[in-house]
């Protein structure tokens, strides 16, 4: 039978192959699009993500998933570019202690382009904030790290 999951509002329904259901997802899409239009956002940003390390039928599930969400960007029309996780860390965690664990990295980072919001504790919502500042920052080498406005 279908299951689900909850991923930022969106809900998910999978089979027990643990695919996507891909019409639930389009059918997301079709409301968020027009509010995307009125925000005048022309891209999405995802990150480059790969299965090292993961069991073979893992990585097979997880790589149907990634080409179905790239499928679903594709035939939406959305422009959607995919960034390597080190080229965008490397330029929002500039001045955070290596030595620090990346989830702790990325919270000072949230906190520090976002002063006084509160600062999520999902560590993939972390990303997705920083992924988009990357973008809004022009994915440039940072040596303005002052907050966004």
């Amino acid at each position: 039978g279908k299951q689900s999951c909850e991923v930022y509002g969106l809900k998910l329904a999978y089979s027990k192959d643990k695919m996507l259901d891909g019409k639930g997802l389009l059918d997301w899409l079709t409301v968020v699009l027009p509010l995307m239009a009125l925000e005048n956002v022309s891209e999405i940003w995802c990150e480059k993500v790969n299965a090292f390390g993961m069991g073979l039928g893992a990585a097979y599930t997880f790589g149907s998933i990634c080409g179905q969400l790239h499928q679903i960007l594709q035939f939406s029309g959305i422009k959607y570019t995919l960034i390597e996780p080190q080229k965008w860390q490397k330029k929002i965690f500039t001045g955070i202690d290596v030595r620090l664990k990346p989830k702790e990295k990325a919270k000072i980072a949230v906190g520090r382009l976002f002063p006084g919001d509160k600062t999520p504790s999902h560590g993939g919502l972390l990303d997705a904030l920083l992924i988009s500042a990357s973008a809004y920052q022009g994915n440039l080498p940072y040596t303005d790290l002052s907050p966004i406005s």
